[in-house]
């Protein structure tokens, strides 16, 4: 029922994609994006130096939670995961992006 509303509310993910493009720091790349059911994961890699690489993801998890045009279409972003690929030596990221709930006519409630 949630994502028939999402639907109906005709989303235009490219806009989404393009938002988050636009608002990449620098050193953090966006590796895939999943939209299932009322939820939106995005994975990403962080490239630096250990300590520098965790501060640069824990400051874009908190740009993420405050940016205007993300706050109007998901209610929660959370870090479901991180951690260090063994074989480039970058810190990955999973991002938890968990839609606004919207109404049986598409629009929010």
């Amino acid at each position: 029922m949630v994502v028939d509303a999402f639907v109906k509310s005709k989303p235009l993910i490219s806009e989404l994609l393009i938002h988050l493009g636009q608002t990449l720091p620098k050193n953090i790349a966006l590796d895939k994006f999943d939209v299932r059911g009322t939820n939106g994961t995005e994975w990403r890699r962080v490239r630096g130096a250990p300590d520098q690489a965790s501060g640069l993801a824990t400051n874009y998890i908190e740009q993420l939670k405050t940016d205007k045009e993300l706050l109007t279409r998901f209610e929660d972003i959370t870090t479901i995961g991180s951690g260090r690929n063994p074989t480039n030596g970058r810190i990955t990221l999973d991002v938890l992006l968990r839609l606004k709930a919207v109404g049986k006519d598409g629009k929010k409630p």
